[in-house]
């Protein structure tokens, strides 16, 4: 934007430069809803939106349950650092996060530095309803999926909790839960 000014007679043209919004992150647990809320929230903001996982998928050019099963999670985890290496470095983007994002204390400090960092959460019978019939987590390839995630969510609680805005998605709509983000966002907007 461009203001006019006159100073001692003369024309003056001031720049002045809109503060660039930070980036809104969305983590938990899968089937929290990050990436149908991070949809809800790229659309009502106009911000578009990007997926870690989805990123590690077409860097790799392949699912990420095949990267698993080729090459470990420890090689997985790699792959997600080297992509929120690259977000983190995006402006006033949506970003949604893999559930097990929080695993590594450097991807935080990153997602932290240009972000609003959200935890979604959500119990454990409500995710296993979410995301029983997707046949696309490696982590649930198990023979006892609902303790599985209870076991995932009991060893990733304490990482989780680090974030300060928790959102409980358990009895809210997609509605409900992108205004409670898209409320805090703006707050945290515009304070000083």
């Amino acid at each position: 934007m461009l203001k006019r000014f006159t100073i001692s007679g003369r024309m003056c043209i001031l720049f002045e430069i809109e503060k660039a919004m930070s980036n809104i992150v969305l983590i938990g647990f899968m089937g929290t809803g990050k990436t149908t809320v991070g949809q809800q929230i790229s659309k009502e903001l106009w911000m578009p939106m990007v997926d870690t996982d989805t990123m590690v998928e077409v860097d790799n050019q392949m699912i990420i349950g095949e990267i698993f099963d080729r090459y470990g999670e420890d090689y997985f985890r790699n792959l997600e650092t080297a992509a929120v290496r690259k977000v983190s470095k995006f402006k006033s983007h949506v970003i949604s996060t893999g559930g097990g994002v929080v695993l590594r204390f450097e991807n935080l400090n990153l997602l932290q530095e240009n972000g609003l960092l959200f935890c979604l959460r959500a119990t454990p019978e409500e995710i296993f309803e979410r995301i029983k019939d997707e046949s696309r987590r490696p982590l649930l390839k198990d023979s006892d999926p609902p303790n599985k995630i209870r076991q995932l969510l009991q060893a990733r609680q304490a990482h989780y909790q680090r974030i300060e805005h928790q959102i409980e998605t358990t009895n809210l709509s997609i509605e409900e839960v992108t205004n409670q983000i898209i409320g805090i966002y703006q707050s945290a907007r515009s304070s000083p």
